[in-house]
């Protein structure tokens, strides 16, 4: 079951980038931001309201909220690379970085995974080893270096909102994905407000917003199941997952090309995270 929820745990998130960086590259990543997350509070808000409405414990609320900053962080940073990079080497990346932080957290804790979950890590690591070496020629305005401090940033705020996620109680119900989104859409208005930024993206871009927004919150919802019932080193692996659906939809939709030597890079990483998910 761990792996199932993981794993569409993986689609939504990977179509929600997708549909996120998309619009990202005609609207200010921070409008981005605010209309995603203030649509992922409303669907959340409903969800919660159906299911269970129960005040969570304040403990919890405290680190929902920051689950929550913690993920808009490593969202505005993956759009941005996204947005200024390659999707087959910013989204692979990431979600490389987040899975080995967050098994290294589940192991922290007293979780004990197989050899395969090694066996990953260093596959994971190769994959980087690939990719780095595969981008000289590009032509990209943006350089390797570039691509991959986006994608670390990224991978240290899914970290971090995965593994405060994981640390929040059964009481807490659903609320998780709530008051994560509201403490995001509060930072952004504090933060755009002030210097009269527009808070809303284009209207054109409206839509793949809204979108973007509701499948990042299913995913939620989805990820606080999948976390109170497996363990987190099983759970985010098959989560990180969400490169390849992110991929995938870019070399549909926007036809753009996965070269020889970043494939390989692409699919070793995919195996890697695979393998711990095995586990």
């Amino acid at each position: 079951m761990g792996e199932l929820l993981g794993l569409a745990v993986a689609c939504a998130f990977g179509s929600a980038d997708f549909f996120g960086a998309l619009a990202s590259r005609r609207s200010p990543v921070p409008t981005i931001l605010f209309g995603q997350q203030l649509s992922g509070l409303v669907l959340g808000l409903v969800f919660v309201l159906l299911v269970d409405p129960t005040v969570p414990p304040a403990g919890d609320a405290v680190l929902s909220a920051a689950a929550g900053i913690g993920a808009m962080v490593g969202l505005a940073y993956l759009y941005r690379g996204l947005a200024l990079g390659r999707i087959s080497v910013v989204a692979p990346l990431s979600a490389a970085g987040s899975a080995a932080l967050e098994v290294g957290w589940g192991v922290g804790r007293g979780e004990r995974p197989g050899g395969t979950v090694v066996a990953g890590g260093v596959l994971l690591l190769a994959a980087v080893v690939v990719i780095a070496g595969a981008v000289a020629d590009d032509d990209r305005e943006i350089t390797f270096a570039r691509e991959l401090a986006f994608a670390t940033a990224a991978a240290l705020g899914f970290a971090a909102s995965f593994v405060l996620i994981a640390e929040t109680t059964g009481a807490s119900g659903f609320w998780p994905v709530v008051i994560g989104r509201a403490a995001a859409v509060a930072v952004l208005v504090a933060a755009l407000v002030p210097r009269d930024r527009p808070l809303l993206p284009a209207r054109g871009d409206v839509p793949l917003v809204v979108v973007s927004g509701l499948l990042d919150a299913a995913a939620s919802v989805v990820l606080v199941v999948a976390v109170r019932r497996e363990m987190l080193s099983l759970v985010a692996p098959m989560a990180a997952l969400y490169p390849a659906v992110t991929v995938v939809l870019a070399r549909i939709f926007l036809h753009e090309r996965v070269r020889a030597r970043p494939g390989v890079g692409l699919l070793v990483a995919l195996v890697g995270l695979a393998l711990i998910a095995a586990h």
